[in-house]
């Protein structure tokens, strides 16, 4: 009797290993855009947040995504075939640094403008005309330097992330894990069987 338990547990295991041996692991995997006239294509890995827009609906959708299978993806629980989303927008790690570069920037900028400006008006009513011209001059210095602190490090905000129009200038389709040999990657996406 334990013997006959033990043999129907163990090919339990066996069928189970191989079970999950067969089911893919999409996580790795990466939303390929290909531009459709030049030779471009961009990737964006599982995981990531993205904005994106259906055919027949203008509400943006956005949130993490992650592929489920070769034709859907799931964001926040809700699966959405991929030959359904029409327009979509990445957030660039670049851009999101950038930003949070800019943001320190224009914040010391806006500090330094604001010694500046006190300084000026501390040189302003000073009664010691050197020392008043000393400090008015490192006054409309910091003021200057703050001022352009706050410009430059606003650039970034200007800027939005991409967005890929699938309807006429890109197609979309998920990849595993990006391979070693990128040739024949590309070759894969080139001419797909």
């Amino acid at each position: 009797m334990k013997t006959t338990i033990l043999i129907f547990l163990f090919s339990l295991l066996i069928i189970e290993i191989g079970y999950a041996q067969s089911e893919r692991d999409y996580s790795n995997d990466f939303l390929a855009i290909k531009h459709q006239q030049k030779q471009k294509v961009k990737f964006m890995k599982a995981g990531k947040k993205i904005n994106f827009w259906l055919y027949g609906d203008d509400e943006k959708h956005k949130g993490k995504f992650r592929v489920k299978d070769e034709n859907t993806i799931v964001v926040d629980s809700i699966e959405f075939p991929i030959e359904n989303i029409r327009k979509l927008g990445g957030r660039s790690t670049g851009m999101q640094i950038a930003k949070i570069i800019g943001g320190t920037v224009t914040g010391a900028g806006t500090i330094f403008g604001g010694i500046g400006i006190l300084m000026l008006r501390d040189a302003k009513n000073s009664n010691d005309a050197c020392g008043g011209a000393i400090v008015m001059m490192m006054g409309y210095t910091l003021a200057i330097v703050g001022t352009a602190a706050i410009v430059i490090g606003g650039i970034p905000f200007v800027f939005n992330n991409r967005k890929y129009d699938l309807e006429n200038k890109w197609e979309l389709s998920t990849i595993e894990a990006l391979p070693r040999n990128r040739k024949a990657f590309f070759e894969k996406i080139e001419n797909p069987e």
